[in-house]
């Protein structure tokens, strides 16, 4: 008896779940039909819907295409069910394509979104101003020439480090705002031509290392984070603004330079300048700091491989042929017997800086080289470190030859073309940018001859 109401109970269970369980295969259904429905295919591109409630959508070009397409474009809006989407993010396009025309719909660019696309070419972008660019957005585009850096986001935090790293790049030209330029941003890219403007403020670890450009001028007041321009084997020379920061390794393993340029409030950490093989002079501003643990120039005979993972023999030996023969200074231990031909520090301070257990030169440049002061630093600078290693101190002969002629006035950079470079009223060079001169007077020589100019 027990057993027979057991059983109409299960019965009677079983039967109240059916209708649930019926209920449970339609959400099932629909829940598989909503999957189907959240993105479409058209013209090879992938559409993704992003946010139901914004009404977003994301897009992506796999890699299904059988031939290269010379040109594709990313639609602004895309249907999706019965429901209309803005298209406002790339996730991944495929090296599938040459041209690619970005609508002005599209505001953010995914990290690696292009990584490793050795196919495309131009990427034209339509919007005022992209959003965000993603972490190595742009990586390894070997083909990738020309990029719209005015379509840069407007807040730095929202570009990722190594976006350019090893693109074909040769140029770069800033939108007018720009406060910073991240870490790797351009590591190993054939860039030739930079072109800085006067807000930039900070410029990141490695962002200009590996590249080939042979000159660069820096505005004042620019933070210059670690090796942000080691490594370019065709760097002759670069101006500085005042007030820089420069940090470890800054200009370090520039195999071409031969002078350096320090202005007023320069500030040196670490060793801005260590394996610079071609050394030959030195100009340091009275102001320049140094700190205690700073080296301004420093080779060791040997030291640990500095190979970045990025990089191997053959990419270095193709786009740095000249430079080949100093591959042990990345790839091994440096040649002891190799030697810089430093012969000149002009220190232009009748009061040279204490720095205490602190070499700041190579040893052996102290014996090549003359240190020369004011005449009323000489005797401190021999009884000062560093200063009183060198085996020669001498007083600064400044010869100018300018003598009661008349200031001029400039207020723009009209005595660029043909200037050989402007200097202090000492004699100091202060570099060949009128721009990055700071108010005062100065000397300037030209095609035309020798002036004093104030600005």
């Amino acid at each position: 008896m027990k057993r027979e109401i057991m059983r109409n109970i299960i019965r009677a269970i079983v039967i109240c779940l059916l209708p649930c369980m019926g209920s449970l295969q339609s959400i099932g259904a629909n829940t598989s039909n909503t999957t189907e429905s959240e993105s479409v295919s058209i013209d090879g591109f992938i559409y993704t819907i992003l946010s139901e409630k914004e009404k977003t959508a994301s897009v992506r070009l796999p890699c299904e295409e059988t031939e290269i397409r010379e040109e594709m474009s990313i639609m602004p809006r895309v249907e999706i069910g019965n429901t209309t989407y803005t298209v406002t993010t790339i996730d991944y396009i495929a090296p599938v394509v040459k041209t690619l025309n970005v609508p002005p719909s599209v505001t953010s660019i995914e990290g690696e979104a292009f990584m490793d696309n050795t196919i495309i070419e131009i990427i034209n972008i339509r919007a005022n101003r992209l959003k965000k660019i993603g972490y190595g957005a742009f990586g390894y585009c070997s083909n990738l020439k020309t990029f719209d850096f005015s379509k840069l986001p407007d807040d730095i935090s929202y570009i990722g480090g190594q976006v350019f790293i090893q693109s074909g790049l040769e140029e770069v030209e800033w939108p007018d705002d720009l406060s910073e330029i991240p870490k790797c941003m351009f590591t190993g890219s054939p860039i030739k031509k930079i072109n800085l403007p006067p807000t930039v403020k900070r410029i990141g670890k490695c962002a200009f290392s590996f590249t080939q450009l042979d000159s660069v001028s820096i505005p004042a007041n620019v933070t210059i984070e670690e090796e942000a321009f080691s490594n370019n084997f065709y760097m002759k020379k670069f101006t500085l603004g005042e007030g820089c920061e420069l940090k470890d390794g800054a200009f370090a393993d520039n195999c071409e330079m031969e002078k350096i340029v320090l202005p007023e409030r320069t500030k040196i950490y670490g060793s801005p300048f260590y394996h610079v093989l071609n050394l030959r002079e030195v100009h340091i501003a009275g102001s320049v700091f140094f700190d205690q643990n700073s080296y301004l120039t420093k080779r060791l005979k040997t030291f640990p491989s500095r190979r970045f993972p990025v990089f191997h023999d053959k990419y270095y030996e193709h786009y740095f042929p000249e430079c080949f023969h100093y591959s042990p200074l990345y790839f091994g231990s440096m040649d002891p017997e190799y030697k810089q031909n430093l012969s000149t520090i002009i220190y232009n301070t009748d009061e040279p800086a204490l720095l205490i257990n602190n070499h700041f030169m190579r040893t052996s440049d102290y014996d090549s080289a003359t240190l020369y002061v004011k005449p009323e630093g000489v005797e401190t600078a021999r009884n000062f470190e560093p200063w009183c290693l060198f085996s020669a101190i001498k007083p600064i002969e400044i010869v100018t030859g300018i003598d009661e002629i008349e200031t001029d006035s400039c207020s723009g950079s009209e005595y660029a073309p043909g200037v050989y470079g402007y200097y202090t009223l000492s004699g100091v060079y202060m570099g060949e940018s009128f721009e990055s001169l700071g108010r005062g007077v100065y000397i300037s020589r030209t095609a035309d001859g020798i002036r004093k100019i104030m600005k």
